[in-house]
């Protein structure tokens, strides 16, 4: 376990000891620099077993960085929201879901 520090938009950062789960970056999956808006996700589980999602939303209108942090209670819940992820960010949230150990076959031997 570890100290984790998550930005969040208008508030003050979520300091939180856990361990951090995995990481997943549009830019993975892009050819070329962005044209537009590209996000970034990350799953950090906390001590007391909760499931943290940081989003990080890079506008290309000057620049802008926006920071978001959203709590499960539950593995199942984290993966309940993530898989039903559709359109652009489904591809990262199955990404970071198989890259946290999350996928659907582990989910139900647990």
């Amino acid at each position: 376990m570890s100290t984790i520090r998550l930005k969040r938009e208008g508030r003050n950062d979520l300091i939180l000891e856990g361990e951090h789960l995995a990481n997943v970056t549009e830019l993975e999956f892009l050819n070329s620099t962005p044209s537009g808006d590209w996000w970034e996700l990350s799953l950090v589980r906390s001590k007391n077993g909760e499931y943290i999602l940081s989003s990080i939303q890079h506008t290309q209108a000057g620049g802008t960085v926006r920071h978001a942090t959203f709590a499960f209670p539950s593995m199942q819940s984290a993966w309940q929201v993530l898989s039903c992820n559709t359109g652009r960010q489904a591809r990262l949230a199955r990404t970071l879901l198989e890259r946290a150990g999350l996928s659907e076959r582990r989910r139900k031997s647990v």
